[in-house]
């Protein structure tokens, strides 16, 4: 079991999950940004990212306007 924090909030996960798992259970849709512990994390890298336990994850929903 490891624990992460993702968005503030401590989650426990049975097993670890990558980026691409994290942001279909935990994020809010599509155009979003993913840091994790402070580093930005590509889009491109989503399937091969694996969460670590302590990991401070943050997704964050990109909106434009003009």
């Amino acid at each position: 079991m490891i624990k992460v924090t993702i968005n503030h909030k401590e989650i426990e996960l049975e097993n670890p999950i990558n980026v691409a798992e994290a942001v279909k259970r935990y994020g809010l849709g599509r155009n979003m940004a993913v840091w994790i512990n402070g580093k930005s994390v590509l889009y491109k890298d989503y399937e091969n990212h694996m969460l670590a336990d302590g990991d401070n994850v943050r997704i964050i929903r990109i909106s434009g306007g003009g």
